[in-house]
């Protein structure tokens, strides 16, 4: 088991990454994840309706925790046929115009993942949103993309747009709620590994100071 590289956003929200991911008292389903992250944000931002910066922060929130989810999910499931991921590497914030993160699928094909927290299980992603995944991965991580399964979405939405279906095809693999959900909830196995994980991590940045 090796450090999260997300640790960087551990830190910035540490005691909500504890609430969420704590073996006892944190979540065990992706909707009860999403209604902590909801109920979190709401209250480390309450100012966001009124206020466009505060509003900006707090949908980064959201963001990061799932991306959070991701890097476990995907450490935790790499070897999976359907959804595997191995070498996961998140994007820097400052490269992120349109890649979350670069890995490596089942069949050794590298992977621009894309990450799109959605509140609403039936929402769509749209193509807008992938043809930016497509284009930065090509032009800013000199991946191909061209092979199945080579563009990832994580989501909690729904999956997306018949246009989106259309234009990438089998490119794009979708890991939607539906998904994550079957994968996920209530599995002690997976929880136990995300709760050792955040520990873990947080255990190697004090032994690094």
């Amino acid at each position: 088991m090796k450090s999260l590289l997300s640790a960087g956003k551990i830190v910035s929200y540490l005691l909500d990454c504890i609430c969420l991911f704590d073996i006892v008292d944190g979540v065990k389903t992706i909707g009860d994840f999403v209604s902590k992250v909801e109920s979190l944000a709401e209250t480390n931002f309450p100012n966001a309706q009124c206020d466009e910066k505060e509003l900006d922060k707090l949908n980064s929130f959201k963001g990061d925790m799932l991306e959070i989810l991701t890097e476990i999910f995907f450490y935790v499931y790499s070897a999976d046929p359907a959804v595997g991921i191995r070498d996961y590497v998140p994007v820097a914030l400052s490269e992120d115009y349109g890649v979350d993160g670069i890995g490596t699928n089942v069949n050794g094909d590298r992977c621009a993942i894309q990450v799109k927290y959605r509140k609403n299980p039936i929402e769509l992603i749209t193509y807008g949103d992938i043809a930016k995944t497509d284009s930065a991965g090509r032009r800013r991580h000199n991946l191909p993309l061209e092979k199945n399964n080579t563009i990832f979405l994580f989501t909690t939405g729904e999956g997306i747009t018949s246009a989106c279906e259309q234009v990438f095809g089998n490119v794009i693999r979708v890991i939607n709620r539906r998904i994550i959900s079957g994968m996920i909830d209530n599995n002690n196995n997976f929880w136990e590994s995300a709760n050792d994980l955040i520990l873990l991590t947080l255990d190697n940045l004090k032994q690094d100071k």
